[in-house]
């Protein structure tokens, strides 16, 4: 089932996510905002998982089933 959310962002971070948009050749700000909060969630369970013993990719497969994305350059030191 499919959920609406509706949120007001200030102008620099809307143009923030539409440069990001751009650069990531995401078609909409939709699935470049969901990409953001999956990359967020991959940095928050890396830290947790990485205690119990998984590895980076094994994490980023969880969050990313479809295909891995390139590593952002804060996750080799954050997970």
């Amino acid at each position: 089932m499919e959920k609406k959310v509706t949120i007001t962002l200030p102008k620099e971070l809307y143009d923030e996510i539409e440069r990001l948009q751009k650069s990531k050749n995401f078609k909409t700000i939709e699935d470049t905002i969901i990409y953001l909060i999956r990359l967020g969630l991959g940095v928050i369970l890396g830290v947790w998982m990485h205690t119990v013993g998984m590895k980076p990719e094994e994490i980023r497969r969880k969050i990313f089933p479809e295909g891995l994305p390139e590593p952002h350059p804060y996750w080799p030191r954050i997970i």
